[in-house]
């Protein structure tokens, strides 16, 4: 487990989509970036799970930052029938932007700020994890 750093998230910062597309991230709503590698066995068996998060936990904007090409996102997308967006991002790039080191690693912002930083195994974990910090 990764321990919580102080970061803070500016929400100027202009988040893309895979295609190139601009990400709004909503003030009034907390977002859970959630970090995955397609390398990652425990990611990819975690994937099924993201869209029960977002049922799960309804008033949370899900960003999910994965290194897969355009064809595997448009496939994932399709698949899973997700409705967030995906940013694609290298494994280098997130441990050099956000300080990710292990996969897969959730980030939960609240009013611009980094209140939780963690690598977790369990899918029950982020929904334990996000509700005691009140979401």
């Amino acid at each position: 487990m990764n321990q919580l750093s102080n970061i803070k998230y500016s929400l100027t910062d202009q988040l893309e989509d895979y295609k190139g597309n601009p990400i709004m991230i909503q003030q009034h709503m907390s977002t859970v970036f959630i970090f995955v590698s397609l390398y990652c066995s425990y990611c990819v068996e975690f994937l099924p799970e993201i869209a029960t998060l977002t049922e799960k936990c309804p008033d949370v904007d899900v960003i999910l930052f994965c290194n897969g090409t355009i064809e595997e996102h448009d496939e994932m997308i399709n698949y899973f029938d997700w409705k967030f967006p995906i940013v694609y991002m290298e494994p280098t790039e997130a441990e050099r932007r956000y300080d990710v080191g292990e996969y897969p690693f959730i980030m939960l912002i609240k009013d611009g700020t980094c209140v939780l930083k963690e690598s977790v195994e369990e899918f029950d974990e982020i929904v334990d994890i996000m509700k005691g910090k009140g979401v």
